[in-house]
């Protein structure tokens, strides 16, 4: 961590950080497959995909006790290009054809689309890491016990030089230890 001057930065160190970052790669999180190469790469976080949304949707007028009746609710989707898990595979796989998979609003940023949901505007297909604290919180709640495995995962990437250096080693094991520790919020079920 380096104190500066906001003006400073923005003005000197910024245009040039990128220099330094060439020449000293840090450690990296990617999210994907796995397989980059060059790299040492270690597996750490592995997601699910389930509905999420704000706790007033459910109270609200059109309450929803099982998958048919999201035909009801606003589908927010995820058009990151990444490959996720879309509402068409998740209806399908859960068995329900009655709900239009292509209709709702469409967000290209994963974050946008979860405040989107805890605003209230909609279901979301939340990815456990990115929901987990907003769960843990009563922003969002997790509807149906239904979930699908992410066939991407979230990984710690460098140089494989660079795994014995003190402070790496000491953001690695704090990593792991985080997500190992951290458990997703159960399902919260629909009012009767």
């Amino acid at each position: 961590m380096v104190s500066v001057l906001p003006s400073f930065a923005a003005k000197w160190l910024v245009p040039r950080i990128g220099k330094f970052r060439e020449r000293h790669p840090d450690v990296g999180i990617r999210y994907g497959r796995g397989g980059w190469t060059g790299l040492r790469v270690e597996g750490f976080l592995t997601e699910e995909f389930f509905p999420v949304c704000s706790p007033a949707l459910l109270d609200g007028p059109n309450p929803f006790r099982q998958p048919e009746h999201l035909s009801r609710q606003t589908l927010l989707h995820d058009d990151d290009p990444v490959g996720l898990l879309d509402w068409r595979e998740w209806l399908r796989t859960v068995g329900t054809y009655s709900v239009d998979a292509t209709r709702g609003s469409r967000f290209r940023d994963a974050s946008h689309l979860i405040q989107a949901a805890i605003e209230g505007q909609g279901v979301a297909l939340g990815r456990t890491a990115l929901v987990a604290s907003d769960i843990a919180s009563g922003r969002l709640v997790r509807l149906f016990e239904i979930s699908l495995p992410a066939d991407h995962a979230y990984y710690v990437v460098m140089p494989e030089a660079w795994i014995e250096r003190s402070k790496v080693r000491a953001f690695t094991v704090w990593l792991f230890d985080t997500a190992e520790t951290e458990e997703i919020v159960a399902y919260a079920p629909a009012p009767r």
